[in-house]
């Protein structure tokens, strides 16, 4: 297989989104960790980056199966070999981080789930009870 400019320069743009993806993770785990990002637009991105993905990652699966139906002499240059390597490895991470950041989003679901409970009770308790300037309703005839 010769080295297409075109395949490598597409090939380099797949490994500049995942690289991007990474950077959404490291966002996602920040914001949980209470960094302030805007998890909503975090995961837009991601939907976008994926998006964006989708068709190079297929474009990439049917050309290494060519690749590997073809070798040895018909094997991918070195530079294109190196990028898909970089991309396996990434890929690779992203897919060993995406659980604990699952579990550390539900984790942090589940406290914003608590806190609003406990603000709604707190919120009914104080509803039930009179202001303390206001005139009493029930006086003691013996008080």
């Amino acid at each position: 297989m010769r080295l297409d400019a075109g395949l490598l320069e597409r090939s380099r743009t797949a490994l500049g989104l995942w690289r991007d993806l990474e950077r959404a993770y490291d966002d996602i785990a920040h914001a949980l960790a209470g960094g302030g990002h805007e998890l909503g637009a975090l995961a837009e991105r991601i939907v976008a980056l994926e998006h964006e993905l989708k068709p190079l990652v297929a474009e990439r699966s049917a050309l290494r199966s060519r690749a590997a139906e073809t070798a040895p002499h018909g094997s991918p240059e070195d530079e294109l070999l190196r990028v898909w390597r970089e991309t396996d490895a990434l890929i690779e991470t992203l897919a060993e981080r995406q659980p604990m950041l699952v579990r550390a989003a539900l984790a942090a679901r589940h406290e914003t789930a608590q806190r609003l409970h406990d603000a709604r009770r707190a919120r009914l308790r104080a509803r039930s009870y009179d202001p303390p300037d206001a005139a009493p309703r029930l006086a003691s005839r013996r008080a």
